[in-house]
C-alpha cells in the first residue's frame, strides 16, 4: 500500500509499506556519502544536499527500481525517502515509529541532512520547535526551553 498526495500538476508517491530499514544499511551508507560528498556545509554545520527540496521544503532520496532488485528488496518499483531519514538511518540503524515521533531537526531547515541536528521526539515537541525563538537577538541570551536545544541561526 502506498499513500499518494497530489500537489499542483504532479504526483509523487510515498512508500509507505516499506520503512527505510529494508533498505541494506551498507548500500545507505554509501548513497549518503555520495549525498554529503555534492553537498554544502553552512555555517551552523547544516549539510545541505544539492538537489532542490520538494514543495514541501524536505529533500528526498530515490531507492530505483534496478537497486531495489540488486539488493533483493521487496516489492516493484521506486521508494522514496526523506535525506534526513537516511541520515539517522545511517547513524543509528533505526528510524522512529510512524505516527508516534518524530524525527526533528534542531536546526530547523528541512532542508539538512546532518544526522547530529536530528533528534527523536514526540509531534507535539517537533511541531513547538517551529516558532521557537532560540536565543534573543540583542543581547544572544538563549530564550530555548527544549531539550536538546535548537540550534541559534
Amino acid at each position: 500500500m502506498c499513500s499518494v498526495f497530489i500537489f499542483c500538476s504532479y504526483t509523487f508517491k510515498i512508500m509507505t509499506e516499506f520503512p527505510i530499514t529494508v533498505v541494506p544499511r551498507g548500500f545507505s551508507r554509501r548513497q549518503y556519502s555520495k549525498l554529503c560528498a555534492r553537498a554544502t556545509q553552512n555555517s551552523r554545520g547544516c549539510i545541505i544536499p544539492k538537489r532542490a527540496p520538494n514543495k514541501d521544503g524536505y529533500v528526498r532520496w530515490t531507492v530505483t527500481k534496478g537497486q531495489r532488485a540488486r539488493f533483493s528488496i521487496p516489492g516493484q518499483g521506486e521508494l522514496n525517502y526523506y535525506v534526513h531519514q537516511l541520515a539517522w538511518y545511517c547513524k543509528t540503524g533505526t528510524i522512529p515509529e510512524r505516527n508516534v515521533e518524530h524525527l526533528s531537526h534542531l536546526c530547523s531547515d528541512s532542508r539538512c541532512m546532518n544526522a547530529d541536528h536530528l533528534t527523536v521526539e514526540s509531534p507535539q515537541a517537533n511541531n513547538s520547535r517551529k516558532n521557537c525563538i532560540v536565543q534573543c537577538p540583542c543581547c544572544k541570551f538563549i530564550l530555548c526551553k527544549h531539550e536538546p536545544r535548537c540550534i541559534p541561526k
